[in-house]
């Protein structure tokens, strides 16, 4: 692959992966400072002109500058329009301004290509969770709350009102776990998106609906209860020991057993200081 200037006319574009090309505003002002410090890629067309394989941004921000070359990776002509389309993407997918419903947008375009989850993971590299989660907003989140959708890993998804992209997943392992109808699915979105939930008040709302309550007892249910995480030191010893006697595999489970008082509590090892001293009663 080389690099050379390339006349912007003659460099035409397919259908970007990213939904749209707007705030150049940002991007044109640090190019007019600073240059532009990565080129764009494009593979050969017909009669001397390119078409763009990535770096659809910087080509459209160098135009509204009045550039009338561009600097340009030039790919081989064995290059497939599906592997021009995987290159867009793998560089667009990677961007920290991406939204969670352009990233399912991507993936969509590639299931219809014929790819299966995990073959798209692998062009992108990124989780398999990631793309069925990316499937998950295009297919079944209403149109209404695709633009609230955003990454974040609290509540909220960053930003006031929206909500995370995790947690409208695990709405939608919810609907379908519990054969949710299109209303209390709707029901529990508003309330996510009001209260901005996190992931751990949807592990929460889950175990309610597991325990047989309907959305609206379960959404009441969770104003009396959250979920607690805490880091304890334990000696490996006394755990096996534990696991073995109680005949339990997982140490979260002894743990959470020990807590309720269904177990003796742990002793407590001289060198691990709780901050807080207990008070006595």
């Amino acid at each position: 692959m080389i690099v050379k200037d390339v006349e912007i006319k003659n460099i035409k574009c397919i259908t970007n992966m990213r939904s749209s090309i707007k705030n150049l505003e940002g991007l044109m002002q640090d190019i007019k400072q600073n240059g532009l410090k990565q080129a764009i890629g494009v593979m050969p067309g017909n009669d001397g002109e390119y078409i763009i394989a990535f770096g659809n941004r910087r080509l459209a921000a160098c135009k509204k500058l009045g550039w009338r070359k561009i600097p340009a990776m030039i790919a081989d002509k064995g290059m497939s329009v599906l592997d021009l389309k995987i290159t867009n993407a793998g560089e667009n997918i990677h961007r920290e301004n991406l939204t969670p419903m352009e990233e399912g947008a991507i993936c969509a375009e590639f299931k219809k290509e014929g790819m299966t989850v995990s073959e798209i993971a692998v062009r992108l590299n990124i989780p398999n969770s990631r793309v069925s989660r990316g499937l998950d907003l295009i297919n079944e989140v209403p149109l209404k709350h695709k633009n609230r959708i955003s990454f974040g890993s609290n509540g909220g998804g960053g930003k006031k009102g929206n909500i995370s992209a995790t947690v409208m997943g695990k709405i939608i392992s919810c609907k379908r776990q519990f054969g949710l109808s299109e209303s209390a699915f709707e029901k529990i979105t508003n309330n996510a998106q009001a209260q901005e939930f996190s992931g751990a008040e949807m592990y929460l709302l889950s175990l309610f609906l597991n325990d047989g309550l309907t959305v609206t007892q379960a959404l009441e249910a969770m104003k009396e209860y959250y979920y607690i995480r805490s880091d304890v030191v334990v000696k490996k010893s006394e755990i096996q020991g534990l696991l073995e006697k109680y005949k339990m595999d997982s140490s979260t489970m002894l743990l959470q057993s020990i807590l309720y008082g269904l177990i003796p509590p742990l002793t407590k090892p001289s060198f691990f200081k709780i901050k807080q001293v207990p008070v006595k009663v």
